[in-house]
């Protein structure tokens, strides 16, 4: 079954790589956002994730390595260190670890001719009001969009990916 050819997926992957654009819909406000998400296995689950607000044109990287998790913001020339499990320890529609767990619930998978329509209620601890996510994978699970829809039908996030990598080498300072 597809749940468990994805699952095997994400054993098998060392690291990956994706670029989307985020969409947050708030009426008729919406903000912008270039993602980049990178990820590399080891004893610690390395991760890389860079926030790129178009509308103030400001970047947010947050990065977990073995020494913790650091929120660092390079316009301003600021670092910060806090504690958490920082990004498994909640759903991040953003990173391909969310979208399997996603997978493993209570889902609709569709099989389409270049992939697959999955449709989910997981659970957004700090967005109670997004009640549905849709995603689209490609036949070898690589996510293609996923959007987020509200308790009123309304789309509150739309994610398209334009780049996904799986297993891509980093250089042995990425992450630090």
């Amino acid at each position: 079954n597809i749940e468990h050819s994805v699952q095997q997926n994400l054993e098998n992957l060392d690291s990956y790589y994706m670029e989307a654009s985020m969409e947050f819909y708030k009426g008729e406000d919406s903000r912008k956002y270039v993602v980049k998400v990178s990820y590399k296995k080891d004893e610690t689950n390395l991760f890389r994730v860079s926030m790129y607000d178009k509308s103030s044109e400001q970047e947010q990287i947050i990065v977990k390595n073995s020494d913790g998790v650091y929120v660092l913001t390079p316009a301003l020339n600021q670092a910060y260190k806090f504690k958490g499990d920082w990004p498994l320890n909640g759903h991040k529609p953003y990173l391909y670890q969310s979208m399997i767990e996603t997978m493993q619930g209570t889902c609709d998978i569709s099989k389409l001719d270049e992939g697959y329509l999955i449709v989910s209620t997981p659970e957004f601890k700090n967005m109670p009001s997004w009640a549905r996510q849709e995603m689209k994978m490609t036949k070898e699970y690589k996510p293609v969009w996923v959007h987020i829809y509200d308790n009123n039908n309304d789309v509150a996030v739309k994610i398209n990916f334009v780049k996904v990598e799986f297993n891509p080498t980093f250089s042995t300072d990425y992450f630090v």
